[in-house]
């Protein structure tokens, strides 16, 4: 990404996750918010911090809530976007046996 593209997303209060980026983050936790293209649904935000910064990141899938139901505040989350510009295909795990003070990298995104 170019230096102006980098400074728009370090700057956006929201998580974007492009095509084959993978992000570490830790969780903070969720709430539900209306849906910015259709007001008359909800969606979950999630609530993350990324580089140190806080981050939401919205999505209404459910099978992206089941997996995070079992996340506690303060667990690393790994997601993942497999999709396509169009087509985004979220994933998360939760980092098993990590936590905070246990982390293997520092909490960020990149690319495989």
């Amino acid at each position: 990404m170019g230096k102006l593209a980098d400074l728009a997303k370090a700057m956006s209060p929201f998580l974007k996750v492009l095509p084959g980026e993978d992000v570490t983050a830790l969780y903070k936790g969720f709430k539900v918010v209306p849906n910015s293209k259709d007001p008359e649904k909800e969606v979950f935000r999630y609530l993350l911090e990324v580089d140190g910064q806080k981050k939401s990141w919205d999505n209404a899938k459910m099978a992206i809530a089941m997996i995070l139901d079992r996340a506690n505040e303060g667990d690393i989350i790994k997601i993942k976007n497999s999709g396509t510009k169009d087509e985004p295909n979220y994933s998360v795990e939760i980092m098993v046996g990590v936590n905070a003070g246990q982390t293997p990298e520092v909490p960020g995104k990149s690319k495989k």
